[in-house]
């Protein structure tokens, strides 16, 4: 049988109380680019103004940055992938 792979995005939060800044930037990965992650895993922590906040994992699989450390990105859009593979 066949080998099927899904994805599922990781994206940049949406941070309560920063509508009006809707860029930040990704400021550490905590789970290296090819790592396997488990849902809810803290795989990276982002800034958006003055508010810090963690993202998690959304799935489990292999994570797949998108974005490096200190590159700007948008609220809502993907930062990193998570690959699921099922036999």
């Amino acid at each position: 049988m066949g080998r099927r792979t899904g994805m599922t995005d990781v994206e940049f939060p949406t941070v309560d109380g920063s509508r009006a800044c809707l860029t930040g930037l990704v400021s550490v990965w905590h789970v290296g680019d090819g790592e396997r992650v488990e849902p809810g895993r803290v795989v990276a922590e982002v800034e958006l103004g003055d508010v810090e906040t963690e993202v998690l994992a959304p799935a489990a699989g292999v994570l797949r940055h998108l974005v490096s450390v200190d590159e700007i990105s948008a609220q809502g859009v993907p930062i990193a992938r998570v690959e699921q593979a099922e036999e």
